[in-house]
């Protein structure tokens, strides 16, 4: 029996040095690792990373944000969240912002012009926002419109109360 559980461990083991650093690689992220967990800075929790895919490049020491737990009808997003001393650009908003109840609150979003990826969902279902305004940005904003394990929405399905969104730049739809 000890044979056959030391076995065990070294499959196991063997398995875990195969495939973690294929994940961690692309998105290695600093603080928690946990996916489940923000951090919290002011109103926003965010996911910091070391590095970031992002279409046709890698971004290093930025942020995702996450959630909302402002109060406000209009709340903009920061374009930077400072976490351990440095200022990280926010870059994408992650799908579970969706899933905080604050957001529900919100009537304008204001995104930055740092933000280059809007995941599946992100927005999906927010009924209450009325207006988006997309800051002037130099980079294509990256939507993510296809189903995943996560959701399978579009970045921006079933915002029926959304009357007005300002783009102050491109955006470019990822169907794969």
């Amino acid at each position: 029996m000890k044979k056959i559980l030391t076995t065990w461990k070294l499959l196991l083991a063997m398995l875990l040095a195969v495939t973690a650093p294929l994940e961690a690689s692309a998105n290695e992220m600093y603080g928690n690792t946990s996916s489940e967990y923000a951090i919290k800075v002011g109103d926003f929790g965010y996911f910091f990373y070391k590095s970031y895919d992002v279409p046709g490049q890698t971004l290093t020491n930025v942020c995702t944000m996450v959630l909302y737990d402002g109060y406000t009808e209009t709340a903009v997003l920061p374009d930077t969240a400072e976490f351990q001393g440095v200022k990280f650009p926010v870059v994408g908003i992650d799908w579970r912002f969706r899933e905080d109840n604050h957001v529900k609150c919100c009537k304008q979003l204001v995104l930055p012009a740092t933000l280059v990826v809007i995941e599946q969902g992100a927005f999906n279902d927010i009924d209450q926002i009325t207006h988006l305004t997309f800051q002037d940005g130099p980079n294509p904003i990256y939507c993510y419109d296809c189903g995943s394990r996560h959701i399978r929405y579009g970045a921006f399905t079933y915002m029926d109360g959304l009357q007005e969104v300002y783009l102050g730049r491109e955006l470019a739809w990822d169907y794969s």
